[in-house]
């Protein structure tokens, strides 16, 4: 633990049991300044009382003396970080990542086998720290850029890196990563490589290219999405970027590669280059389905291009919003490496800062919507929409997206002091892609939600983010206001030119709209459990006759049982005596697709 600060700025990391009791809080941090950027829980191994046994924390650091715990030296003018932590809050080492210039690790996954996986953004030329050969693996050696920086992907086996390589072709910012189906690795970010390695017959296909100006692209073919140009830069502009997304196999095997997007410009808030990190960050996002792992959404946020040749894909159900002007937030969910919905999303200003699925197949967006007024009405509110039906706005350039569920909390109004125009924002999605539930999140002054995470056994979604908030009229509630030594900060406590971190969480009760039967009522179109809870014996209906593949999973996403059928079937028995007590997945894959169901074993 570290009591007090020690630099200019400092890492912290604060964990709270379901009570808002605090469990440990820590500085983390050297003589200068230090960011953490995204911690992930380690989902394998459990503690006696079922609880995580670890947690990794990555981010920037420009301090040379960051802890007695480092494994490795400061190598540049800023290194990206690693460490990991006990599941009460002791560290067990930390890693410095970079290598002679600037370099910073954005985000952090953990496979089903424990190999931990790191991904950043490197100015670094010369980085035999972090740079390591695996055989079978995409093994990029040279920092291959026209511009300042490259991705980098680093992965750990028991503290120790066995592979690491640079990824890219021209300004790559490396901004999210995360497991998918088999342990494959998804990796996400921002590009200006306007030239595809495919293009030149001298590069060998879904491998390193031959020079700095191509990005490594890889088409698998059978449908899967693929961009041969990025469409947002025909200029070379550094400024102007298209995303990017990548998946490697389980041995580092470079499996799918494309940019995304179209002539708009999307996000490059990415890389803290040199000194303060900026306030405001955007990056792109990565988030995997725990429910079919070969859903892959990815999100953020783009400058709308009056040639509106952004990819969007929807149906006639599907939330479908095309903007003309402005920043928006945007999504692309894809399904066994194809396009299956794109859209933008939002009023003018906004960015999705994070994107999470729950239990039923439903999605969250947070983030933050910039409302582009500072005149505070007399009411001092400013309403944003004028649609109540959770469909596209009527003025889709300037009206956030109404959507009021009976049971969940909605803030219909923006307040504003006439000062500050940010608030943050949360958007929900079923499994249909229907907007099924918007609010704004805040107070009078600038509030802004980085990330979100789900509580899959207490249907809790979490968010968190920065307030500059001053008056107190931030939405605040004490849940527990007479259980002792709970965590509650009625005020703010960073004056009037700092800000506060929030914490918000909502319990999630939306009715059945998630293709998830929770009762014994059947249907033809949905995979049905009964009874449901159960203690021994579960009957599953099947929407139609197919052979099937039938895994349990518990909440922390591992195969608990397994099971396949050897016939045309619509129905089965399954004996769950042997599971514990607790919240179950089943999934049912077929020849004509996936069905998927939650129940509870008694």
């Amino acid at each position: 633990m570290q009591p007090n600060l020690k630099g200019l700025t400092d890492a912290f990391i604060a964990k709270f049991d379901i009570d808002n009791k605090p469990v440990f809080t820590t500085y983390f941090g050297g003589s200068n300044h230090d960011m953490a950027k995204k911690i992930v829980v380690k989902e394998k191994g459990v503690n006696d009382q079922g609880l995580p046994s670890a947690y990794y924390i990555v981010g920037a650091t420009w301090s040379n003396d960051i802890n007695k715990y480092a494994m490795n030296s400061f190598g540049g003018l800023q290194d990206g970080f690693m460490l990991n932590l006990t599941n009460i809050g002791k560290l067990s080492y930390t890693y410095y990542i970079g290598g002679t210039e600037a370099d910073q690790a954005s985000s952090v996954c953990v496979d089903d086998n424990d190999n931990v996986y790191v991904i950043g953004s490197t100015n670094s030329t010369i980085s035999t720290d972090f740079i390591r050969t695996k055989p079978g693996a995409y093994n990029q050696s040279t920092f291959n850029t026209q511009y300042n920086s490259s991705t980098f992907i680093q992965r750990y086996e028991s503290k120790i890196l066995k592979w690491g390589t640079y990824f890219g072709g021209n300004s790559e910012l490396g901004q999210d990563i995360t497991v998918g189906e088999n342990n494959s690795i998804y990796i996400a970010g921002t590009t200006m490589a306007k030239t595809m390695a495919s293009s030149n017959p001298s590069n060998t296909p879904c491998g390193v290219p031959g020079t700095n100006t191509y990005y490594p692209d890889c088409n698998p073919g059978n449908g899967a999405y693929f961009q041969s140009t990025n469409n947002a830069n025909t200029s070379g502009n550094p400024l102007v970027r298209n995303a990017f997304l990548a998946e490697f196999n389980e041995s580092g095997t470079l499996t799918w590669s494309t940019v995304v997007g179209g002539s708009e410009n999307i996000s490059d808030d990415g890389f803290y280059y040199y000194g303060v990190p900026r306030t405001y960050y955007s990056p792109v996002n990565l988030s995997v389905n725990p429910l079919n792992r070969k859903e892959v959404t990815l999100s953020g946020r783009l400058w709308v291009d009056a040639n509106h040749s952004f990819p969007a894909k929807f149906n006639n159900t599907e939330y479908n919003q095309i903007s003309t002007k402005g920043v928006r937030g945007f999504v692309f969910d894809f399904r066994d490496r194809k396009l299956n919905w794109g859209t933008t999303f939002g009023n003018d200003h906004t960015a999705c800062t994070d994107w999470v699925f729950d239990n039923s197949n439903n999605s969250f967006a947070v983030g933050v919507s910039g409302l582009g007024k500072s005149t505070p009405t007399p009411s001092n509110v400013i309403q944003e929409y004028s649609n109540v039906n959770c469909s596209v706005p009527n003025n889709v350039n300037d009206e956030f997206p109404n959507c009021i569920p009976s049971t969940t909390f909605h803030q219909q109004y923006c307040v504003n002091d006439g000062t500050e125009d940010n608030e943050g924002v949360i958007i929900g999605f079923n499994y249909k892609h229907e907007l099924i539930w918007s609010t704004f999140y805040g107070g009078s002054s600038l509030e802004m939600i980085y990330a979100n995470a789900f509580d899959k056994l207490n249907n809790f979604l979490y968010v968190g983010g920065e307030s500059y908030q001053t008056l107190c009229d931030f939405p605040l509630i004490d849940p527990n206001p007479n259980t002792p030594n709970r965590y509650f900060q009625s005020s703010s406590n960073g004056g009037p030119n700092g800000r506060d971190g929030f914490i918000g969480r909502f319990k999630i009760e939306f009715p059945l709209i998630s293709g998830i039967a929770d009762k014994s009522t059947k249907s033809s179109s949905i995979l049905q459990v009964y009874p449901n809870p159960s203690n021994n014996l579960l009957n599953v209906s099947f929407p139609k006759k197919d052979n099937y593949s039938i895994e349990i999973q518990n909440i922390s996403g591992q195969t608990v049982y397994s099971y396949k059928t050897n016939s045309q079937t619509v129905n089965i028995t399954l004996n769950i005596s042997t599971l514990a007590s607790g919240l179950y997945m089943i999934k049912a894959v077929g020849e004509n697709g996936t069905e998927i169901a939650k129940f509870t074993k008694q």
